[in-house]
């Protein structure tokens, strides 16, 4: 196998990962609410979503603290507003 071909199998596996982790929340979160599906189980799926995600990409990503600093600002100001419209 090619170098590219390497690349891309390791590319489309974890992003196959990444995918099923966002499932396995899902379903781990629709087991909590005995299976019915509300606006509060998908504003929750999308907070632990999204920090699985930025995690990653802090994780994975070569820019400039400052670079990753407006980033995380950016993380915890959406995740507030996620926040805010889960809990009443």
């Amino acid at each position: 196998m090619d170098l590219e071909k390497k690349k891309a199998l390791v590319h489309y596996l974890t992003e196959f990962i990444i995918g099923s982790v966002g499932a396995i929340i899902f379903l781990i979160l629709m087991w909590f609410k005995e299976f019915r599906l509300s606006y509060t189980l998908i504003s929750t799926w999308v907070f632990f979503f999204n920090t699985v995600l930025i995690f990653y990409w802090l994780w994975r990503s070569s820019y400039k603290f400052w670079e990753k600093s407006f980033v995380i600002l950016y993380f915890i100001l959406i995740e507030i507003i996620i926040i805010k419209s889960i809990l009443p």
